[in-house]
């Protein structure tokens, strides 16, 4: 996804990304392979200089985090998937006056790591170097303001996903546990039910002696990495498969409205669509379009320059007209 991304350029938003996606130019390579410009000659110029740019930066997320908006983050994760990180943490809720960092989870999507307060909290710093993206839920407002208070000039990766905004953006509100469940994951018996001030808690019992909480407060955090893993590759596919079919459709639409006669409904009968549109709606493994339902889709009847809106008269003589 990461090479057919636009948005990162100054001068390019949304709407111009996807009109080059709809001319059949969908990587940053494809752009400079072009013979003529696609753009006034100066923009184009630019363009094409910030193109070979990224190209020349493609290993680096550092180049890219300050470039995307955070709501478009998410484009990173395929192209530097092996180099991510999951992390979460827990903290003590200001027990005893006090507001620490008690534990540290890290996942790499092969191994868990956890650094705790007292034992191997310090080893976390060096630990966290070896990452260039970074994957949290709610990370941008609570964990790493929180390592980076505990950690003054820690260097943390330079790319960073909250799933917390992207999640709700595909209409998954609440908290990481509300939204595991309603996605279907589950966690061990013994730490189902389990939350945030239950994690003070735990902690509260391990300082005072308790031989089983850190533990139980172990097992939670890693629950909380563990299941970020599948959320992201989840969240991505989505976005990428909506962000792919919304672009082919409207280019399908501009297709069909192009080629239909006045008046006519079904585009089923337009000469020369039925065949090329079934061609695009099966193309790539990004459009899940029903397209044996094509020959049902009927259009709204074309409304000529004469017509016009009912009159406040007539509505009222049929409560039924309405104005579109």
């Amino acid at each position: 996804m990461l090479q057919n991304t636009f948005i990162h350029i100054p001068g390019i938003g949304p709407k111009t990304e996807r009109m080059l996606w709809r001319r059949g130019i969908l990587t940053w390579q494809a752009f400079l392979d072009l013979g003529g410009p696609i753009f006034p000659p100066s923009r184009d110029a630019w363009v094409r200089k910030e193109l070979s740019a990224s190209i020349r930066h493609s290993q680096d997320p550092a180049y890219f985090s300050g470039r995307l908006p955070a709501s478009e983050m998410w484009r990173l994760f395929e192209a530097f998937k092996a180099r991510s990180v999951y992390l979460d943490i827990e903290t003590s809720g200001g027990w005893q006056g006090v507001d620490e960092i008690t534990v540290i989870g890290i996942y790499d999507g092969r191994e868990v790591q956890t650094f705790v307060n007292g034992i191997n909290l310090d080893e976390f710093e060096t630990a966290i170097a070896s990452y260039d993206l970074v994957v949290s839920f709610n990370g941008a407002c609570f964990d790493l303001p929180f390592i980076r208070s505990r950690f003054p000039g820690i260097s943390l990766p330079r790319a960073h996903i909250d799933l917390r905004f992207i999640l709700k953006r595909m209409g998954y509100a609440g908290g990481l546990k509300k939204i595991e469940k309603d996605l279907g994951l589950e966690r061990m018996p013994g730490i189902q039910g389990l939350d945030g001030w239950e994690a003070v808690r735990l902690w509260q019992a391990h300082e005072q002696g308790d031989p089983t909480a850190l533990k139980t407060l172990i097992a939670y955090n890693t629950a909380d990495i563990v299941n970020l893993k599948p959320l992201m590759e989840m969240a991505y596919e989505h976005l990428r498969a909506s962000l792919m079919r919304e672009s082919r459709i409207t280019s399908i639409i501009r297709g069909i409205t192009a080629n239909l006669v006045p008046g006519q409904k079904n585009f089923s009968s337009a000469p020369g669509l039925r065949a090329g549109l079934l061609s695009d709606l099966s193309a790539g493994d990004t459009c899940p379009l029903r397209i044996l339902d094509f020959v049902e889709l009927r259009l709204p009847p074309l409304i000529s320059h004469k017509e016009t809106a009912p009159s406040r008269q007539s509505r009222q003589k049929n409560p039924s007209a309405s104005i579109y």
